[in-house]
């Protein structure tokens, strides 16, 4: 069972940020940044918590870097807002979301705003849920693309994933992609649905693979570094 150590606090640059420590049954120590600059750490239960912070120290100039690269996204995007649900995107634009005890019906969308009557998070699952046709239109614009060319018979899946943004099953042909794809703009929604459909070629990441998908989206690598500015929307 993973132990989460929380509330240490570290120092960097005169500003103090938390470091969450989780052991985990890995070889090596693994930092990361999320959006709140909080200093994440999986770490090896054979190495001390003194050892995991001098980590953390000897990797400072890289973890400032993120953090600087976290707050230019997190000033572009309101990514506070959005963590705190006072907007939401749907295909790459803002909406503002207000609550109206007045409303007829769970959730009405008035220019940039859904304005919703209760119960916040549940009405955000219904917005989004309301809107799978846009991951939906984009498998089947791919699918006619694909079916003369792979020997599986696609079928797609849509759930919210925690870390990814869409998987593929060689063997069955079955797709997932993360419902939170439905916040970003169409182009990298179908980057993602031509990541995963390559997959039913190459089941690796291996150089064929991505030269595979050059072939079949020439601006992949263009794509993936926006989608990036969108990893947020994973953490909520």
């Amino acid at each position: 069972m993973n132990k989460l150590i929380m509330n240490y606090k570290i120092n960097l640059n005169s500003k103090d940020y938390n470091v969450l420590i989780t052991r985990k049954k890995i070889k090596r120590l693994i930092i990361k940044v999320n959006h709140k600059n909080e200093i994440l750490v999986s770490a090896p239960p054979t190495i001390s918590n003194s050892d995991v912070l001098n980590r953390v120290f000897i990797n400072s100039k890289w973890i400032e870097k993120q953090i600087s690269k976290h707050d230019k996204i997190d000033d572009e995007f309101d990514v506070f807002g959005y963590l705190d649900r006072k907007i939401i995107y749907i295909a790459g634009k803002r909406y503002q979301l207000q609550e109206d005890k007045d409303l007829n019906s769970k959730f009405v969308l008035n220019e940039d705003t859904f304005f919703y009557k209760n119960n916040l998070k549940k009405t955000i699952e219904l917005i989004y849920e309301s809107h799978y046709h846009l991951l939906e239109d984009v498998f089947n614009n791919a699918l006619d693309f694909f079916k003369n060319k792979v020997k599986q018979k696609p079928t797609l899946k849509i759930k919210k994933m925690k870390s990814r943004w869409g998987s593929c099953n060689y063997n069955t042909g079955e797709i997932v992609l993360n419902k939170m794809l439905i916040s970003v703009p169409n182009e990298l929604v179908k980057y993602v649905v031509y990541h995963e459909f390559t997959h039913l070629f190459f089941p690796n990441h291996s150089k064929d693979y991505y030269n595979l998908l050059n072939n079949f989206l020439p601006e992949n690598k263009i794509f993936e570094k926006k989608l990036k500015k969108y990893s947020f929307l994973l953490t909520s």
